[in-house]
């Protein structure tokens, strides 16, 4: 006896010590029992019993007391808020009773006036049944719930009876014309009552902790049950119940392990074997990195300088909205916000942004636009490819305008008035209807207007970082019997991968990594710590080899260490010239407009760039010339030396061709402008 109350001692300090994992009221399930005593008020507008003889003028309240108990169990269903589920039973009775003044007789069939008759209906009435509720937690202890029961009626007796109270000789005439102090006695049970039980129930608690561990709880309740159902198949009889009671809810929580002893020391390791002869590799890959100036010359390279420039961009806004193929709803690529979100919508958010991410908001530059402007309106001219499932079909047309339309009312407020909608097939200028690529490009929504200014130009401020070399070159080199399955070349910055060529089978003699261009801007590494790079190759038996990681010393120049260091700087201007009529090279007004304002910047000690651009599309030799030709007729309007003009041609992709707007983007003539400050 005495070893087992120890054992129970030692036990008991356990869990008085022992930590736990969450608080004392945290969120966490529970169960328990509960009980009470319930005043049951009862609501009625009926005569009598069905079926049963009675003659009462209408019972219309009663009460009585009934004891409820059962089970619960609470389950969280946020910091806040818990479920409670309990089993319930319920004893619902009560006592309806109507007394009247009346006539009745004496022994002597006289009738004897005021006498005061009694009308009774005792009811029994126990139910057993299903009670979810939701718990708000006011407090730590303090609950407010609300929900609703859903019972069975396991007993529904009745006692029935109209008797005689005063004088104590009167009687009443019962319907086989006897005398009698009480008549029309009826005990069994309710005739025709239904067998299901629904109340809507509201509660109040307060958890007060039995033990220090605050796992058992005692909980003093008081509840209120709203009866939705009638005791009654024609009339009103519904019971309501006011109910306080005790219950007991057991909380477990969890345990905080308990830190074992560290373990015993390892014993000290083997003596090392002797190293096996080094075996002859089956795979042996290396890689060099090279510079490439703009002539294509090769040199060794000792360190990347990367500087940095406040470069002014300027981006011209494409009129177009592209749709896909017999489709009116607008591409996802098209950046949408909600009618909430403008408030906060600002052309200062395309800083550093290419000019395709702003081409992708022109639905809200415009929208942003007519709310500034009033006065503007717009037409927007759907059109369809005119080939395939959109042959002849300006109802699609129409239904492309339609979404522009839909956008500009719901996302900025434009009123309808403001916007007029036209349909045709083809674009008045269409792009060529038999290839690929221009049958993509006349499906579009062409947008129109009165106030120019809502197409202006977007001028943005940016920072541009230009490298020491047009690009790198590395220079694999691999052995290997069985041939190569796939590589990957990896180059990081500061443990982050910037860029990754892969390729299967045979590695090229050379891979270049370019720096120019807009899209290639992301990739010029943009820190002073060295760039690593290494080749990993997999032969065809699944063998993978890697060369050494190998480093590229990294000298940056920012625009604070210029200020810092009081070095001379630039100042870049970039305009981008878009909207050349179909195999013509002079100027539009659109872009009339935008030389005008580069020809502002340009200064007598500018050095200046203008290069011609064209798409996919075409012959390659006649691209470069026409992108020459409209770098020239640039120079021309800009009174610049011609020496400063190049045409590309599609030799330099500026932009995504897969896209209708990439290519409408590529057709460009660039002017930088480049001014020592």
């Amino acid at each position: 006896m005495k070893i087992l109350i120890l054992f129970f001692l030692i036990n008991f300090n356990f869990l008085l010590t022992q930590e736990y994992v969450d608080e004392p009221y945290s969120p966490r399930n529970s169960l328990g029992l509960f009980g009470g005593v319930g005043l049951n008020f009862h609501a009625a507008n009926f005569q009598t019993l069905p079926g049963i003889d009675g003659c009462c003028d209408e019972y219309n309240v009663g009460s009585g007391l009934g004891y409820n108990f059962g089970l619960f169990y609470d389950m969280p269903v946020s910091t806040k808020i818990d479920l409670d589920i309990r089993l319930i039973y319920a004893e619902m009775g009560a006592n309806l009773l109507k007394a009247r003044v009346q006539k009745v007789q004496d022994a002597n069939y006289q009738e004897v006036d005021n006498a005061e008759v009694e009308f009774s209906i005792d009811s029994k009435l126990t139910t057993f049944g299903l009670e979810p509720l939701l718990a708000w937690k006011v407090s730590d202890q303090l609950r407010i719930k609300a929900g609703v029961r859903v019972a069975y009626l396991l007993s529904n007796n009745a006692i029935q009876s109209e008797k005689v109270l005063t004088p104590s000789y009167g009687v009443l005439i019962d319907k086989d014309g006897n005398q009698r102090r009480e008549i029309n006695k009826y005990d069994g049970e309710i005739p025709e009552i239904g067998s299901i039980d629904i109340s809507i129930v509201g509660a109040i608690s307060y958890d007060l902790p039995l033990n220090k561990n605050y796992t058992w709880f005692l909980v003093p309740e008081a509840r209120y049950s709203l009866g939705l159902m009638s005791y009654h198949p024609d009339d009103l009889w519904q019971s309501n119940q006011l109910t306080g009671g005790l219950g007991i809810r057991y909380a477990p929580r969890k345990l905080k392990p308990v830190t074992p002893p560290p373990p015993a020391p390892p014993p000290p390791p083997p003596p090392p074997l002797p190293m096996p002869p080094p075996a002859e590799p089956e795979l042996e890959a290396n890689i060099i990195a090279m510079s490439v100036d703009e002539n294509g010359n090769e040199s060794s390279v000792a360190t990347i300088k990367v500087e940095e420039f406040v470069q002014n961009k300027t981006h011209p806004l494409l009129n177009f909205v592209f749709f896909d193929n017999n489709s009116d709803q607008i591409p996802l690529r098209y950046t949408r916000i909600t009618e909430s979100e403008k408030e906060n919508f600002s052309f200062k958010q395309f800083f550093s942004q290419t000019t395709m991410e702003v081409y992708h908001n022109i639905l809200n530059i415009v929208g942003k636009r007519m709310a500034f402007y009033p006065q503007a309106e717009l037409t927007l001219i759907g059109c369809n490819s005119n080939t395939g499932d959109e042959k002849n079909n300006t109802d699609l047309s129409k239904r492309r305008a339609e979404s522009v339309k839909k956008y500009l009312i719901d996302n900025w407020n434009i009123r309808p008035d403001r916007i007029k909608v036209e349909a045709r097939n083809l674009p008045s200028v269409a792009s060529n209807p038999t290839a690929e690529d221009g049958i993509e490009e006349n499906r579009r929504v062409e947008i129109e207007t009165n106030i120019p200014l809502l197409f202006e130009p977007m001028i943005v401020l940016d920072t541009l970082r230009n490298t020491s070399v047009p690009n790198l070159r590395f220079k694999p080199n691999v052995k290997t019997p069985i041939g190569i399955k796939s590589w990957k070349l990896s180059a990081s910055q500061n443990n982050k991968t910037i860029k990754t060529f892969t390729g299967k089978n045979d590695l090229p003699k050379v891979i270049d990594w370019d720096f120019v261009g807009e899209e290639n801007q992301k990739y010029i590494p943009n820190s002073e710590l060295p760039i690593q790079y290494n080749l990993e190759i997999t032969d065809n038996d699944s063998k993978v080899w890697a060369s050494d990681m190998q480093s590229l010393p990294m000298r940056q120049m920012t625009i604070q260490n210029k200020i810092w260091e009081n070095v001379e700087d630039y100042e870049i201007d970039e305009f981008l010239m878009i909207g050349f009529g179909y195999n013509k090279s002079d100027l539009n007004e659109g872009n009339k407009l935008i030389a005008d304002r580069a020809k502002l910047r340009v200064r007598d000690y500018s050095e200046n760039d203008i290069k011609g651009y064209s798409d996919r599309m075409g012959n390659d030799d006649y691209n470069k010339r026409l992108s020459e030709r409209r770098a020239l007729e640039v120079a021309d309007y800009l009174e610049i030396n011609k020496k400063f003009v190049k045409g590309i041609g599609e030799e330099i992709l500026l932009y995504n061709n897969d896209l209708p707007e990439g290519r409408y983007y590529s057709r460009v003539v660039k002017i930088v402008i480049k001014t020592p400050i």
